[in-house]
């Protein structure tokens, strides 16, 4: 079912508005902490 649904993300299309709302939510919504734990971070990218 999660691959269909990736899959149907293909065919999404969004217009001006929607990137320009998208955006604006993201805007508001910070960033906080680290991506990965830090034992985690040393094996990525060796």
């Amino acid at each position: 079912m999660d691959f269909d649904e990736n899959i149907g993300g293909a065919a999404l299309t969004l217009s001006a508005a929607d990137i320009t709302e998208i955006e604006t939510l993201l805007a508001k919504m910070p960033v906080i902490g680290h991506r990965y734990l830090a034992q985690m971070q040393e094996t990525i990218n060796r």
